[in-house]
């Protein structure tokens, strides 16, 4: 019984790398997948920009010379809206990726009995405490540890895997 025990705790633990292996190649994938679209959101939207200023040119150019003079200032508006959308998109990209700068911090404000401070939309904390937040990557891969890290830390004990790396 107990061999029959251990062979079937041996073949979940294979089971579970594999399935580790199986959800690794799949974030890669998805990873690739997402690289492609972008590629051609930015062809589409470069496509985008050229019909415009040509339909810019195209329209004000009846005018005449005060038409391209008013096609220019058109389009050069145009390009700036594009860019400062492009940049507020990149920057709302590096914050799905983590290391933005503000993915940790410390909580400034008022204590418990004071009223705490909102944190989201449904949490409660107070001054002295901290927060952290994981990419989507990293909380795929290490989500579960973070987590036991900080229930041990807030229960004032060292996380086992700490432990076990002295």
């Amino acid at each position: 019984m107990e061999e029959g025990f251990a062979n079937n705790v041996e073949t979940k633990r294979q089971e579970l790398e594999e399935l580790k292996k199986q959800r690794e190649k799949a974030l890669v994938e998805e990873e690739a997948a997402i690289k492609r679209q972008q590629t051609m959101e930015k062809i589409s939207q470069t496509v985008s920009l050229i019909s415009s200023a040509a339909n810019i040119l195209k329209t004000f150019t009846k005018l005449g010379p005060v038409g391209l003079v008013l096609a220019a200032a058109a389009i050069g508006t145009l390009y700036t809206i594009f860019a400062n959308a492009k940049s507020k998109a990149n920057a709302s990209t590096k914050l799905e990726e983590g290391g933005s700068g503000t993915d940790y911090g410390m909580v400034i404000g008022r204590r418990h009995t004071q009223g705490g401070e909102r944190f989201l939309d449904h949490v409660e904390v107070e001054q002295g405490e901290q927060w952290g937040v994981l990419s989507r990557k990293a909380a795929g891969k290490y989500g579960e540890v973070f987590h036991n890290m900080v229930s041990s830390f807030n229960k004032d004990q060292m996380p086992e895997i700490l432990n076990s790396a002295r």
